[in-house]
């Protein structure tokens, strides 16, 4: 039998391993543009959620908090290489609570 990269790419292992490895670019391009956060970032491939936590974010509005976050991620999406982004803000106090 012949293994082609397609038939690697279907294998359970390889396909956690393309997922760990697009979450943590996404979360390394988040932590690259808002250095203080704390970002965890789940998805599927095309589609994530990101949960981020910062100091930057007290006193700003749902839309500015939003909107800092997706800056950091703006040419990815604009390229179509990242399809979706959810994201929830947080302070740390708000997290505590």
């Amino acid at each position: 039998m012949v293994t082609t990269a397609h038939n690697r790419a279907e294998s359970p292992t390889d396909e956690r391993a393309v997922k760990t490895m697009e979450t943590e670019a996404v979360a390394h391009l988040i932590r690259t543009g808002l250095p203080e956060a704390e970002v965890e970032v789940t998805g599927d491939g095309s589609h994530f959620e990101a949960v981020v936590v910062s100091s930057v974010f007290a006193g700003l509005t749902p839309i500015k908090k939003q909107r800092l976050v997706m800056d950091t991620v703006r040419a990815q999406i604009a390229s179509g290489e990242l399809h979706a982004l959810s994201i929830k803000t947080l302070t740390p106090e708000q997290r505590l609570a």
